[in-house]
């Protein structure tokens, strides 16, 4: 979220956890490693995600809980 808008087109890939956890709303998350990054203490660059598919999860839109920093 450091750079400005680029391609290729449409450039709307840059997810944060809160990202992770509303498009995997559906999955088990067993995991959300976050590469910390020197001088980038607001938005760290990558984060790995290991998730698990749990069919009997139907998640709501208003369920979606945050955590804000």
């Amino acid at each position: 979220m450091n750079w400005r808008i680029h391609g290729p087109i449409p450039d709307c890939w840059r997810i944060t956890e809160h990202g992770w956890s509303a498009l995997l709303r559906d999955f088990d998350i067993i995991e959300i490693d976050i590469l910390e990054t020197p001088d980038r203490e607001l938005f760290p660059i990558k984060y790995n995600v290991l998730a698990k598919c749990n069919k009997f999860k139907n998640t709501q839109d208003n369920e979606l809980t945050f955590r804000f920093i």
